[in-house]
């Protein structure tokens, strides 16, 4: 009995030291369990909510990867279709435009005529006289005055001495001088690139260097071609197209 008074005795002196402890560790783990309990079902009532949400909040479009396409409606038909602007203007067009009178078609500046081309029409002859001796084309002829082959850049016409010489069509004398191969020599530029040389001239000229002479007019009396003297009277006609000797006969159209 004794025994059984001190083990009871030892158990109340256990309680009564560590009681106090024992019981604070299990309020300790019961709250514990408690908060555990608590935040889980937060937790859980947080993910129901979010559930919620997500499916009444419109899903993510996920936009697709653009291709170009080609139209198979054609360019021209797709201009076509697009709306014109309307022709009359707008009120701010009306207010940026120009004075009225600058609207008017400006009047063409006066440019000087250039030379017209003459027509073959209106080419006259130098003298009455048959030609004897033709344009070479480039070739190398005789020439019997100077023992020697040169090319005849010209057309020779039988010609009196003194026989009145004209010009073959209107121009304006740009040269009037005396060669020692040719004679006296009046140069008239007949405009468009074209000009005569006429050779084997008698001195005292009616012309001189400046003058606007006319088809047919007198430009001197025949005389002597010093390089061509060996030959019967005449007188020695050249043409020039850009500075290009050309058959005079050819450019002329009296061929």
């Amino acid at each position: 009995m004794k025994q059984s008074g001190f083990g009871k005795h030892k158990i109340v002196s256990f309680f009564a030291g560590k009681g106090f402890y024992a019981a604070l560790a299990l309020c300790l783990v019961g709250a514990g369990a408690t908060a555990w309990i608590a935040a889980d079902r937060t937790l859980s009532g947080l993910e129901e909510q979010n559930r919620l949400i997500s499916q009444q909040q419109p899903q993510t479009v996920v936009e697709e990867e653009f291709v170009w396409e080609t139209p198979q409606t054609p360019v021209q038909e797709i201009v076509e279709e697009q709306p014109k602007p309307s022709s009359s203007p707008s009120p701010s067009s009306n207010s940026s435009s120009l004075p009225e009178e600058s609207q008017e078609p400006a009047e063409p500046s006066v440019q000087p005529a250039a030379s017209p081309v003459q027509s073959t029409s209106e080419f006259v002859l130098p003298v009455r006289g048959a030609v004897f001796n033709r344009f070479s084309e480039g070739k190398l002829v005789r020439n019997e005055t100077l023992k020697d082959w040169r090319t005849h850049n010209g057309v020779d016409f039988a010609a009196d001495k003194n026989e009145d010489v004209v010009a073959i069509q209107t121009g304006t004398v740009s040269s009037v001088r005396k060669d020692a191969l040719w004679g006296w020599v009046v140069e008239i530029d007949h405009g468009s690139g074209l000009r005569s040389v006429t050779c084997g001239l008698g001195e005292k000229l009616p012309v001189s260097e400046g003058e606007w002479v006319s088809a047919g007019q007198v430009i001197g009396r025949a005389g002597i071609v010093p390089c061509e003297s060996s030959l019967q009277s005449h007188i020695h006609l050249e043409v020039y197209q850009h500075g290009v000797a050309v058959d005079p006969l050819k450019a002329m159209g009296k061929m």
